[in-house]
């Protein structure tokens, strides 16, 4: 079996670049499956090893990267303006028609961190062979083209004392993890998944034995190179604290804070959430079309994204969900995403998908979503309601543009903010909540009415949910019933009985630990409706027997009910 003929260009035009600058004097190295396809021709054209290469990465020295530019667009590359605009630091991105170039400036950091700055002159076409192989044993969770990768290289070459065209430095490799207990637990790790892997396949007797042989031999030079006193001391603490990094983890520098005297406090009821939307949704019609999915920012974008979905008629919306900690060890805050198990459809020549938040203030958590959907889809655009000139990131379509030092209160936030307000002794604030207890608005008003009284009932009957769980089209009441029961877990899920289904495999991992508790806590799922609810409940149970489920939705009459979810029966 061949690789499909995309793949085989795509690699000429990579070589055609990489010629191009050395001629030019700009080092460029090939890096990624493209690479592995290079060095391993025989092994990964092979049918069990085959796979296509559609994409092309590079490596290359941060000092050239000015170089770098003018030659890709003088060979044709459209530059993503907005991804460089971010990332243009540590990383650089590409497009040549359907093809995405990402360019890795001195490092490669993933899981793991491979400094490549000394490493470029070493080798010719691609990063030397040992750095390249670490470029997937970095990876704590290996995919099937990455495990494919790795043993076509390991079947073509073989392990030695140094790189060269027939062979892998195996010392080079020891010598790295012999200083990093963390980068040798998830080698080592991917060394035994590896060899279950290539068991599962059906590799001929010779090639089964050769990449058999090649990973033993590299697991045995790593055991027996001496360790470093820092690799023993980490080695110590072990698995007690994450050893491995998160791709999409970022650190980015805190925002400068406007004094407390200066702050000025603002109301967005749901009316004027609704005008606003309104605005955005024809911006967006005019500038980009309609949009192939919404993915939106659990849980401040949920209620923008219904406005936006039923103004724009898309159905298909996605949350994300993003958590921000304390890092002790790198003395600042630190913000990624959660495994999102988002799958979209095939978005059409000149479509894209619309990533949408209720502010940017910071701007850190959209920066950290665009950079990550921007590896996946050839077009993002970005929407919020609210921006703050000192984000980070200038969303593409902006409803409204407040100053820095402007506190912004959604409607549905009315009860954090004002336990907020209340605990800082915030008297600007509360006043400014008291003072809107005079707006009313007969929509929104019993919706609220309704739920905070669903709350209080919930609360004495049940305690608060660790975590919510929602359908789309339940986005408000989700989004209030979480403001009045403090809950910040929430998880959103289609409305059709399709979405459902296939919510199940992902549900798990979402929630984390509240599915475990059994009967210690509980798992709020809510719908617009009783039907959707009660199929969203199927699905949290198929994923955690024995989990404690409570159902909430709302007639059209704005009447809340919930009721104790039970396999089979719902008991009131």
């Amino acid at each position: 079996m061949v690789q499909e003929k995309d793949s085989s260009s795509a690699l000429k035009k990579a070589l055609d670049v990489i010629s191009e600058a050395e001629r030019r004097g700009v080092r460029l190295r090939l890096i990624g499956g493209m690479a592995f396809a290079y060095l391993a021709p025989k092994a990964s054209s092979s049918a069990a090893l085959s796979r296509k290469y559609n994409d092309i990465d590079f490596v290359a020295l941060k000092s050239q990267s000015g170089e770098i530019a003018k030659l890709l667009q003088k060979l044709g590359f459209e530059p993503n303006e907005r991804f460089n605009a971010l990332h243009g630091y540590d990383r650089l991105q590409y497009f040549y028609g359907s093809m995405k170039v990402d360019i890795f400036l001195d490092e490669f950091r993933m899981c793991h961190y491979i400094d490549l700055r000394d490493r470029l002159a070493l080798s010719e076409v691609t990063i030397p062979q040992s750095d390249l192989l670490l470029t997937k044993l970095q990876i704590f969770e290996l995919n099937e083209k990455d495990m494919k990768d790795v043993l076509a290289l390991l079947s073509d070459l073989s392990l030695g004392n140094a790189d060269t065209p027939r062979s892998i430095d195996a010392g080079y490799i020891a010598n790295l993890l012999s200083n990093d207990w963390g980068f040798y637990k998830t080698v080592t790790m991917n060394i035994g998944k590896l060899k279950s892997y290539a068991a599962s396949l059906k590799l001929d007797a010779a090639t089964a034995r050769k990449v058999s042989s090649e990973l033993d031999y590299l697991a045995s030079a790593i055991e027996l190179k001496p360790k470093t006193v820092r690799w023993k001391l980490r080695a110590r603490i072990g698995e007690k604290v994450r050893w491995y990094e998160l791709p999409e983890e970022v650190q980015a520098a805190p925002p400068q804070k406007a004094p407390m005297s200066a702050t000025v406090y603002e109301w967005l009821s749901f009316d004027d959430m609704r005008k606003i939307a309104e605005g955005v949704a024809g911006k967006i019609m005019r500038r980009y079309g309609k949009p192939s999915a919404i993915l939106y920012i659990e849980r401040g974008g949920m209620i923008f994204a219904q406005m936006l979905g039923d103004m724009l008629g898309v159905s298909e919306l996605h949350g994300i969900q993003v958590i921000s900690y304390e890092d002790l060890n790198r003395q600042g805050r630190r913000t990624y995403v959660l495994p999102h198990y988002i799958s979209i459809g095939s978005v059409a020549a000149g479509g894209y998908v619309l990533v949408v938040d209720d502010i940017a203030d910071t701007g850190r958590t959209l920066s950290i979503v665009l950079r990550m959907f921007a590896k996946k889809f050839r077009r993002v655009v970005s929407a919020t309601m609210v921006y703050k000139p000192r984000s980070l990131v200038k969303p593409d379509i902006i409803g409204k543009e407040v100053s820095n030092n402007t506190w912004i209160v959604f409607d549905y936030e009315e009860n954090e903010a004002l336990e907020s307000f209340r605990k800082n002794n915030v008297q600007y604030g509360i006043s400014m909540l008291e003072a809107k207890k005079a707006y009313k608005s007969a929509e929104y008003a019993k919706m609220k009415a309704e739920l905070k009284n669903a709350a209080a009932r919930l609360g004495s009957e049940f305690g608060a949910p660790d975590a919510i769980v929602y359908s789309h089209s339940g986005s408000m009441i989700a989004r209030l019933i979480s403001d009045y029961l403090s809950v910040k877990r929430v998880v959103g899920v289609g409305d059709s009985a399709e979405a459902c289904a296939a919510a199940e495999a992902r549900l798990g991992k979402l929630l984390g630990e509240p599915l475990g508790r059994g009967s210690k806590g509980y798992v709020l799922v809510v719908g617009k409706d009783a039907g959707t609810a009660e199929r969203i409940c199927h699905a949290v149970a198929a994923t955690a027997r024995g989990a404690k489920i409570v159902t909430l939705s709302m007639r059209d009459d704005m009447k809340a009910s919930f009721s104790a979810y039970k396999e089979g029966a719902a008991k009131s």
